[in-house]
C-alpha cells in the first residue's frame, strides 16, 4: 500500500475547500509525477479521507474521476491501484503533464507531431469531400482572418477553421481527437498566444488551404501541408523555449 506524500500546506489547502476538483488534481499529480507508481495501490479511504481533512463522499468522487481518466482501476476488496497512464491515458492528460514541467519540450513536440498530421490529413480527406458550402465557409474564415487584429478571436477563429477542415473530411473520429487537441490549446494561452502571435505571417495560410483542397489533390495537398506545419513548429518550439514559459 503508498503511503500518502501529503505535505502541511496540501492539508492546509484540502481543509480550506470543499471542492472536489482540488482533491482529483492533487491525487492525479501525485501519479502523474510518480509519487503513486504504477501498481501501487492509494491509501484506504477512510484514512487518506481523515489525513486530508475532507469527507470520504468527497474523496471517493475524486477518485471514481481518476477512474475515468483511467489512471486508478478500483476493485471491490482492494482499493484503488494505480495504472501506467502511459498504457490507459487518453490525450487530454498532456495538459497536466506540461503542468507538471518534466520533458516539456518532448511533450510540446509531440502534440505539434499530433497536430500536424492531423492537419494534413483532414485537409487530404477535405479535398475528396468538401462541398461547396463548406468550401465557401472556409473561405470566408480566411477572409475574416486576413482583417483580424485582435488576436484572441485570431486563436478562436483558427480552431474554427481547424474544426470545419476537419468536418468537410468527414472523419467523426478526428474530431473526437481534435476535442482533445482544442481543449489542451484552450488550458495553455500563453503557448497559443506565442503560436498564432505572429498574425502578419499566418494570415495567407487559411487562404491557401482553401485553394489546396480546392484543386482536389489530396496527395498534393497533405504533402505541401505537412512540410509548412513542419518548418512553422519548428520555429514556434524555438520561440517558446526562449520564452521560458516552464
Amino acid at each position: 500500500m503508498a503511503t500518502s506524500p501529503l505535505t502541511i500546506s496540501d492539508r492546509a489547502v484540502f481543509r480550506g475547500s470543499r471542492s472536489i476538483d482540488v482533491v482529483l488534481d492533487w491525487l492525479r499529480h501525485q501519479i502523474l509525477s510518480g509519487e503513486y507508481p504504477p501498481g501501487s495501490r492509494l491509501p484506504a479511504e477512510r484514512e487518506l479521507a481523515e489525513e486530508m481533512g475532507i469527507t470520504r463522499h468527497t474523496l471517493r468522487s475524486a477518485i471514481g474521476r481518476l477512474e475515468a481518466e483511467q489512471l486508478v482501476d478500483i476493485r471491490q476488496g482492494r482499493g484503488a491501484t494505480v495504472l501506467d497512464y502511459r498504457t490507459h491515458g487518453s490525450l487530454s492528460l498532456v495538459t497536466h503533464l506540461v503542468r507538471l514541467g518534466q520533458q516539456t519540450r518532448e511533450l510540446i513536440r509531440g502534440f505539434l507531431d499530433i497536430r500536424r498530421s492531423m492537419g494534413a490529413e483532414a485537409i487530404a480527406g477535405a479535398c475528396e469531400r468538401a462541398t461547396e458550402e463548406e468550401l465557401a465557409e472556409l473561405l470566408r474564415l480566411a477572409e475574416l482572418q486576413e482583417q483580424e487584429t485582435m488576436l484572441d478571436r485570431f486563436i478562436e477563429r483558427d480552431i474554427e477553421f481547424s474544426r470545419l477542415t476537419i468536418r468537410a473530411a468527414r472523419n467523426i473520429p478526428m474530431e473526437l481527437i481534435f476535442n482533445e487537441v482544442a481543449l489542451i490549446c484552450r488550458h495553455h494561452p500563453a503557448i497559443q498566444t506565442l503560436r498564432l502571435r505572429e498574425m502578419d505571417m499566418i494570415r495567407p495560410t487559411y487562404r491557401v488551404a482553401v485553394e489546396l483542397i480546392r484543386q482536389r489533390d489530396p496527395d498534393a495537398a497533405r504533402n505541401v501541408l505537412r512540410h509548412f506545419m513542419g518548418v512553422k513548429d519548428a520555429h514556434f518550439l524555438e520561440v517558446l523555449m526562449k520564452a521560458e514559459l516552464f
